[in-house]
């Protein structure tokens, strides 16, 4: 009968994960060392101990084993076909300059809200990636692109390595690349004063009380197609300037200020032709 490994979980924020590492590769065992985005793992004969490697809630790993459940189950879609050298987070029109006045439209909840939409979750996961802060909330989405590192060591020394991607990746990608149009579609609106856009907001000069509507009025309209909410929000003190080729933008929302660095149009081009040469993920 082969023996059971006993496992172990620390909850850390990856300090004893390297102290272990270093203990094992000084006393030349064998073992295999697993890292992804959230968490990390390390393998011996007999022993498998999970560390937690960011400051998360176990909300978020409620989430993703939630959304997990409801692929392998429920899912009325089948797994989209999407590179992810396709993916758009961002799109920019912008200039150096200063702005009194910038409307900032963000889908509410867009990835969620795609993901019930599409018919990729339950209702009841919905509901409850919706109720959980928002770090766990895009922590427990982002894991369905959980991207595993994993290296074999032997005699304490790293013999072969290669990585993991996961399957539900596409689903992921399905998400930015749905969010993407949808904020393409609101871009289109008035293109002329559009700022610049990233993931799931976008940005706007505004002159008048007028052009605030006009564009609330419209972006309604939008996103009642596709079933999503929106919400608005006047930002002040704008300012974009260039800084070792690329756009450093702050603005003040509400009480609090904001900042954005946004490739200028030149890095962008030069980086998608190395990106088909290398085949670099997108930035």
């Amino acid at each position: 009968m082969k023996e059971k490994k006993t496992k172990y979980k620390e909850i850390n924020h990856g300090n004893n994960l390297f102290e272990f590492v270093d203990i094992l590769k000084k006393a030349k065992q064998n073992f295999i060392l697993e890292n992804s985005n959230y968490t990390a793992k390390i393998i011996t004969e007999k022993t498998e101990i999970t560390f937690t490697t960011k400051n998360l809630n176990t909300t978020a790993f409620i989430g993703a084993n939630k959304i997990k459940s409801d692929i392998k189950n429920f899912t009325k879609n089948i797994i989209p076909n999407i590179n992810a050298h396709d993916l758009e987070y961002y799109q920019q029109n912008l200039h150096e300059h200063k702005l009194n006045y910038v409307a900032n439209f963000d889908l509410t909840k867009a990835y969620p809200t795609i993901l019930f939409n599409d018919g990729f979750i339950t209702l009841a996961t919905f509901e409850y990636l919706c109720s959980i802060g928002k770090t766990e909330r895009l922590a427990s989405i982002g894991m369905l692109a959980r991207k595993k590192n994993i290296i074999t060591f032997e005699n304490g020394k790293a013999k072969n390595f290669e990585i993991n991607k996961k399957e539900t990746s596409p689903i992921f990608y399905h998400l930015v690349q749905k969010t993407n149009f949808i904020i393409s579609e609101i871009r289109k609106l008035d293109e002329i004063n559009f700022l610049f856009s990233w993931v799931d907001g976008i940005y706007f000069e505004v002159k008048t009380q007028n052009e605030i509507d006009y564009l609330n009025l419209k972006i309604n309209e939008i996103c009642n197609i596709y079933n999503m909410k929106f919400k608005y929000e006047l930002l002040n003190n704008y300012e974009s300037y260039i800084e070792n080729n690329c756009f450093r933008i702050s603005f003040w929302k509400g009480d609090t200020e904001k900042r954005f660095t946004i490739p200028t149009n030149e890095i962008r081009a030069s980086y998608e032709f190395y990106k088909k040469i290398n085949q670099l993920p997108i930035i």
